[in-house]
């Protein structure tokens, strides 16, 4: 029986130790980028109820321009590590969700805030820990930028107010306070 393969062709059937060794390191240096990036929960959490907060904060700005006669104010228990929606009016009585029924009152790790779990806040520059918005939706003090720190982990978020046009805007920061990073 004769071949059709000529004798001198040689069949590779196997990697040689160097092309495992070499596809190894590349696989190794790939898990060693991509493994931190799902690690980074605390980083995550924060972002997480950065969004949340900003927004509510953007809703109860909305709501003031369209509906200047009942004003709506956030109010911050920081103690608690809470806030609520409510009028003005009655700035203890978190607002009622027309889609649910229940009160507009948010902790993180709790309702459509949970990704936010064990994230802390501090706020400062608020007068009574509540900000209130003019029918412009620029903030009723124009004396102070009210500043919200969010924080879990070693990761935090700074988050302040601007007093004209009530805009958000949102810096790193180094977890308990601090300067923002670069």
């Amino acid at each position: 029986m004769h071949s059709l393969i000529p004798s001198s062709t040689i069949f590779r059937r196997a990697f040689t130790l160097l092309e495992m060794l070499v596809t190894i390191s590349i696989i190794g240096v790939a898990a060693a980028l991509v493994i931190p990036a799902f690690n980074d929960d605390a980083r995550l959490r924060v972002m997480a109820a950065s969004s949340v907060l900003t927004s509510d904060i953007e809703l109860a700005q909305v709501l003031n321009i369209s509906y200047p006669k009942d004003p709506v104010v956030v109010r911050f228990e920081p103690d608690q590590q809470r806030y609520w929606l409510a009028y003005a009016d009655e700035p203890d009585t978190p607002l009622v969700r027309e889609s649910n029924g229940q009160p507009y009152l948010v902790k993180f790790g709790v309702g459509r805030a949970i990704t936010a779990s064990d994230v802390t806040f501090t706020v400062d520059q608020m007068t009574d820990n509540t900000l209130a918005f003019n029918a412009q939706g620029g903030l009723t003090n124009y004396q102070t930028t009210p500043v919200i720190q969010l924080s879990r982990a070693g990761v935090g978020i700074e988050l302040s107010i601007a007093p004209t046009t009530g805009t958000v805007k949102e810096s790193a920061i180094a977890a308990g306070g601090g300067s923002p990073k670069k």
